[in-house]
């Protein structure tokens, strides 16, 4: 599997640039000069191998909650736009 790599100079990076990455990697990059990301190149699934994704696989993800956990559930995907992540 071959990777690209690309160098960034956080130098050059405007405040707005340097919060986005600070977000990403969840690290305070005052002091860093340089910041190398990796990106491996997709690896594509043998011939005949399913995706695990597939539809039929998620159809029935609620099947055998009861009424009352369903509503939990329901509460909790209506409260996950509120949710947030704190980067020092």
């Amino acid at each position: 599997m071959s990777q690209d790599k690309v160098r960034i100079d956080v130098a050059e990076l405007n405040p707005e640039q340097r919060r986005i990455l600070e977000e990403i990697t969840g690290h305070h990059l005052a002091g860093v000069r340089q910041v190398t990301i990796e990106i491996p190149s997709a690896r594509t699934p043998p011939t005949g191998e399913g995706s695990a994704q597939r539809l039929e696989e998620w159809t029935s993800i609620l099947d055998g909650l009861t009424d009352e956990k369903l509503d939990v559930f329901d509460r909790l995907l209506a409260a996950r736009p509120n949710l947030t992540r704190n980067v020092p």
